[in-house]
């Protein structure tokens, strides 16, 4: 992930951040589910919502707290991309599977 904000006079920031399709299916299929929320899901929610109002609030406007939060989101991902690697590894080694 990389986060892009840039002041446009007369219009106010823009904000970007790449992979964030990738956040917002998560997101999505968190509330398409019926079940009840997984901590990723939780803690990605919480985050990008702080990324959110870190640069939308005008009373709150935070570069700062715009990066500490994608960064959080970053090291989130990975460790959730990890995380289900690591399951999948498992799940083919104990299957008889490959073991790469």
């Amino acid at each position: 992930l990389s986060l892009c904000i840039r002041a446009i006079p007369r219009h106010g920031l823009h904000v970007s951040l790449s992979g964030g399709h990738t956040i917002q299916q998560l997101l999505i299929s968190q509330n398409n589910s019926r079940g009840t929320s997984t901590t990723t899901h939780h803690h990605v929610s919480k985050n990008v919502s702080k990324l959110l109002e870190s640069v939308t609030n005008p009373f709150q406007l935070s570069t700062s707290d715009a990066v500490l939060a994608a960064t959080v989101l970053t090291a989130q991902m990975r460790c959730d991309a990890v995380t289900r690697h690591l399951q999948k590894h498992r799940s083919n080694s104990s299957a008889g599977g490959p073991s790469s």
